[in-house]
């Protein structure tokens, strides 16, 4: 699965690109919304994983960007927060997870979701 990845904090981003890769998928990893903007626009994206809380731009208003261009693209937000709270506000295709989350609960949402064709 193709994967972009934005984290402001550079130990989890590192952390959870390397479990990312660790797992088959091809991941890019960016400090922020701006810095992955080129990587967004140029690249076939089967999932946008981002922060909810990002500065400059919020997590889930870039989904909403991404997803305007991209439909077929899935997103993940992770929060600090409790995700309960933003579960009725996401876009189809959006999920969430609360930080810290657990491994295993991030892999079976990845298994459960169809790559772009």
């Amino acid at each position: 699965m193709k994967i972009i990845y934005i984290e402001d904090a550079p130990d989890v981003r590192d952390m959870v690109e390397m479990l990312l890769q660790s797992w088959g998928h091809d991941v890019r990893a960016f400090e922020s919304a701006e810095a992955g903007t080129e990587a967004l626009q140029s690249s076939q994206l089967d999932l946008l994983i981002s922060d909810l809380e990002l500065p400059g731009m919020s997590g889930l208003e870039l989904m909403r960007q991404v997803m305007a261009v991209n439909a077929h693209v899935h997103g993940l937000l992770l929060t600090g927060h409790r995700a309960e709270m933003y579960r009725p506000h996401l876009p189809e295709r959006v999920h969430i997870l609360s930080k810290p989350f657990d491994v295993d609960e991030l892999q079976r949402l990845l298994d459960g979701l169809t790559p772009a064709s």
